[in-house]
């Protein structure tokens, strides 16, 4: 039987059965450090220490890690021994250093299970764990319902007024080139012309049925004079590059003559047509007017008018005499013997005419004595005179006579020198302005006299 010389103790848990010899070197067997370390028996027969192998008791504090062991032979599996009772948890000793792995032992048969101690005390929470990764995003919710409208804002203050836009000028019309020719033909394609150099007085406009672009224009000339109206439509021609300068008519009536027409028409206005020449373009706007209207209804009757005072007494009354009122009596009227009409004729007897005297300064050019229009039916003027010098000395009386065909003047005078020398003074008749003037002149080209010149003239016309 071996002896067994232990220092502090052996202690086995269990029926543990030991085989062969246990060889304890006396003065050999390792310090612990505590009184619940426990002898092992190493595969070479020496014996070691290892701390919490006895039987379950309170927990000691943990021990500091021990240095590992080299691993051992392994050993024949022992039986399984009887489970013994849980004793009560102790508190938890300090962790010892680890030792070298043995090697590994026969497995023992399982022993049956403890019962359970109770449970000890917990340990402090552990330091947090590193944030896990991201899941994946999660389905749609579904839509929510509508909210309510919402109470409808107040309205804003109105903006200030714009500015009115200029006057706009019609469109409606053609493009078309103005001829000076007054010549009533064909002005050529693209072309129209007055009859008149001055478009106030013109009467006529010769136009061509093709524009200024090559494009036809008869349809729209047609329409000129659908009008049951005298004033059918008002056409107005505007210089093209300036439209300040126009002129506007209207037109009563057209004559197609084919490819040109000719437009009856009415001047209305103008505004310096001067600076519109031959071969401008101009556009012809157009206004057509409607049709006269239906006639309205008969108006009631005016009331009477108040009965006129009239002449109440004609004296030295006859056929035919002109009646002119009494001087400071407008009811009382005297039958003119020496003036009489006979619905055809009217006869002065014993009559003369107003005369006209001017004095014509020595040395001078030019003084005007008549001036009178020379429209469609003058054909000239007639002025009888008796001209003097203002002393007395020197006379003559005459009559001179100016005519004209609107292009130039002539004159005859006949003259009846009476007394002393008026060759100084001369009578002239020129053609001037628009209308045509004929305009009578008197001329002194005496240095030193004035001239005294009674006259009066007359109209002649058809």
């Amino acid at each position: 039987m071996n002896e067994f010389k232990i220092k502090k103790g052996l202690i086995v848990s269990g029926s543990s059965q030991f085989s062969g010899s246990v060889n304890i070197v006396p003065g050999e067997i390792p310090e612990a450090s505590t009184e619940e370390t426990v002898l092992v028996l190493k595969p070479d027969g020496q014996v070691a220490y290892r701390e919490s192998a006895q039987t379950s008791g309170s927990s000691g504090t943990s021990g500091s890690s021990g240095t590992s062991g080299s691993s051992g032979s392994s050993g024949t599996s022992g039986s399984s021994g009887s489970s013994g009772t849980s004793g009560s948890s102790g508190s938890s000793g300090t962790s010892g250093s680890s030792g070298t792995s043995g090697s590994s032992g026969n497995s023992g048969t399982s022993g049956s299970s403890g019962s359970s101690g109770t449970s000890g005390s917990s340990g402090t929470s552990g330091s947090s764990g590193n944030s896990g990764t991201s899941g994946s995003s999660g389905t749609s919710g579904s839509s929510g319902s509508s909210g309510t409208s919402g109470s409808s804002g107040t309205s804003g203050s109105s903006g200030s007024s714009g500015t009115s836009g200029s006057s706009g000028v019609s469109t409606y019309g053609f493009r078309i080139e103005y001829s000076t020719s007054t010549t009533s033909a064909d002005p050529g394609s693209g072309k129209f012309r007055f009859n008149a150099v001055d478009p106030a007085a013109a009467t006529e406009v010769y136009i061509s049925e093709t524009d200024l672009d090559g494009l036809g224009v008869d349809p729209i000339l047609g329409t000129l004079t659908d009008s049951t109206n005298n004033n059918k439509s008002v056409i107005t021609f505007r210089l093209e590059s300036n439209q300040i300068y126009y002129d506007s008519a209207y037109v009563t009536a057209q004559t197609d003559n084919g490819g040109w027409r000719t437009l009856d028409i009415t001047h209305i206005d103008k505004s310096g047509w001067n600076n519109v020449g031959n071969g401008d373009a101009t556009f012809m706007a157009i206004e057509l007017i409607g049709d006269k209207g239906l006639s309205g209804s008969s108006g009631t009757s005016g009331s009477s008018g108040t009965s006129g005072t009239g002449f109440n007494t004609i004296t030295n009354n006859a056929n035919n005499r002109v009646i002119t009122a009494v001087t400071g009596n407008p009811n009382a009227g005297v039958a003119q013997a020496n003036l009489t009409f006979d619905g055809n004729t009217l006869t002065i007897e014993k009559a003369y005419l107003q005369s006209n005297q001017v004095t014509l300064t020595a040395n001078t050019t030019t003084t005007v004595l008549d001036s009178i229009n020379t429209i469609s039916t003058t054909l000239g003027v007639t002025m009888e005179y008796i001209v003097m010098t203002s002393d007395g000395t020197n006379m003559r009386g005459g009559t001179f006579m100016a005519i004209s065909n609107d292009t130039s003047t002539r004159i005859t005078e006949t003259m009846t020198q009476d007394f002393g020398d008026t060759s100084d003074l001369e009578l002239t008749a020129t053609l001037t302005g628009f209308p045509s003037k004929i305009r009578i002149q008197g001329v002194n080209n005496d240095a030193t006299n004035n001239y005294i010149i009674v006259y009066f003239s007359r109209e002649m016309k058809y």
